[in-house]
């Protein structure tokens, strides 16, 4: 039941963190929208999207990693379960109680 509890955590952080991350760059693309409309040389548009594009590219890094590590230690707290249940079930003597 721990287990479980940490996984539903951990999921509640993972939809945090992608909210804050989709938030984040509906922010910055706003900000940009906003900087073009105020530029008056080819330079300046490029100079925007530049930034646009570096900060969009250091938040997924960010954001990112921080996802991937959610999940993945979400998906090993699925797995860790049946095998617990296994381990138990080998002991006692019995039959595994969940898938096989």
């Amino acid at each position: 039941m721990r287990n479980n509890q940490e996984a539903q955590g951990r999921m509640l952080e993972l939809n945090r963190e992608i909210a804050t991350w989709s938030r984040a760059q509906l922010d910055h693309s706003i900000d940009a929208a906003r900087s073009m409309a105020q530029v008056r040389t080819v330079g300046a548009v490029y100079d925007v999207q530049l930034g646009l594009l570096r900060t969009i590219m250091e938040n997924s890094m960010r954001h990112g990693s921080v996802v991937f590590d959610l999940a993945a230690r979400t998906m090993m707290d699925s797995v860790q379960i049946p095998q617990q249940v296994r381990q138990y079930g080998s002991q006692r003597g019995q039959q595994p109680a969940l898938g096989g």
